[in-house]
């Protein structure tokens, strides 16, 4: 009982302190409204100048990974059919005229809504064999929160591949899949030492995913256009966004992450989250 109340304060005086931060810190734009400069960019190809002068080699710090184990922070797997990036370099690849508003990505940022957590990650509590809910129900979808991860949910807000958004999120990352299609075209796929496919590693039993923090858009035209070539990847863990001693996850280690160490979230709904980046969504 003890306990319970003293975790009942930690967690409370966590929640108050991200509140005031985010009330400072946040221009609720910034959660709707995608960066403009980055966009203008983004719509002059800056990234080909980089690109068309670099030679092809392989890096020190990576490692190859099958393509289809590739997995974005929201739990979409690049093998999953509902994927609205690999959908809409599909569109692109047979279309390069279609508009924005007929593009998968419009339609995802149009119809996915999500209120929570739970909604973010497509956990669907009627099948759920846990009581989900007692905390992903109650997180706002802008929430920074992985139990293996965090202690607790981080004060960073995050805008999230989801609706409602202005048309400049839809736009943007239209504007990148167009830019790789034609770069990776022309000419080739080509890694550096700071610029790849990175992020973490999720294991469960014999079976893994390599989850996205930097190059879900060169991960989806690989995914959809040149699958033959590249059915094996170089990715690197991201030193930058991701602690070290988190770069590969066990569920085996469940009693060790720390968000479920700290009581903040129950061993049970911890794993469903996390089983849920293995399930296929259709």
């Amino acid at each position: 009982m003890i306990t319970q109340i003293k975790n009942f304060i930690i967690f409370l005086i966590n929640d108050i302190k991200n509140f005031f931060y985010q009330k400072l810190k946040y221009n609720k734009s910034y959660l709707y409204i995608a960066n403009l400069k980055d966009l203008e960019k983004h719509k002059n190809n800056f990234y080909e100048e980089m690109i068309k002068n670099r030679d092809y080699k392989k890096t020190t710090n990576s490692f190859s990974i099958e393509l289809d184990k590739l997995s974005f922070d929201n739990s979409i797997n690049l093998n999953d059919p509902i994927n609205p990036l690999v959908l809409t370099v599909n569109e692109l690849n047979s279309n390069p005229n279609i508009e924005l508003e007929n593009s998968s990505i419009y339609k995802f940022f149009k119809n996915h809504k999500p209120k929570n957590l739970t909604e973010l990650f497509f956990l669907d509590k009627n099948k759920s064999k846990t009581k989900l809910g007692s905390r992903l129900d109650k997180l706002s979808q802008f929430t920074l929160f992985y139990p293996w991860l965090h202690k607790y949910p981080q004060r960073f807000l995050v805008p999230g591949m989801f609706g409602p958004k202005d048309i400049s999120f839809p736009k943007s990352r239209f504007i990148r899949l167009k830019n790789l299609i034609y770069s990776i075209t022309k000419y080739g796929f080509k890694n550096e030492e700071n610029d790849q496919i990175s992020g973490y590693m999720l294991s469960m039993k014999k079976d893994y995913r390599f989850v996205i923090t930097a190059g879900a858009h060169r991960a989806s035209v690989l995914k959809s256009m040149f699958y033959d070539k590249f059915k094996y990847v170089e990715v690197s863990y991201d030193n930058l966004r991701v602690d070290e001693k988190f770069f590969k996850v066990k569920l085996e280690d469940i009693d060790s992450w720390p968000g479920v160490k700290s009581g903040y979230i129950k061993k049970e709904e911890a794993e469903e989250l996390f089983t849920g980046f293995f399930k296929f969504k259709i």
